[in-house]
């Protein structure tokens, strides 16, 4: 029972270190990535500037901003990458959250 026991551990730990790991260099990219969608997106925010400082006022035309800037067609599956920084992430990154 014991050889059973240690059979069994011996196959998880060599499934468990033959498991593939992220290298550092794909996750530098991926950042990199995102990092160009949210440079490209946040002068897109900058149409919002000048309102903030009276946001009750102000309100909706901010949130209109930041949904067309940050969110728009990011659930549409005919986006391009170009609409938003949620299809940039998604379509040029490979990102599956965003925000």
């Amino acid at each position: 029972m014991h050889i059973l026991w240690i059979a069994l551990v011996s196959l998880l730990i060599s499934q468990d270190s033959a498991a593939p790991t992220a290298d550092s260099t794909d996750v530098e990219s991926v950042a990199g990535c995102i990092r160009s969608c949210s440079n490209e997106y946040g002068k897109c925010l900058t149409k919002a500037n000048g309102l903030w400082h009276s946001y009750t006022h102000n309100r909706n035309r901010i949130l209109a901003i930041v949904r067309k800037c940050c969110l728009y067609n990011e659930k549409n599956p005919d986006a391009r990458e170009t609409d938003s920084f949620a299809t940039c992430a998604k379509i040029r990154c490979g990102a599956m959250l965003y925000g």
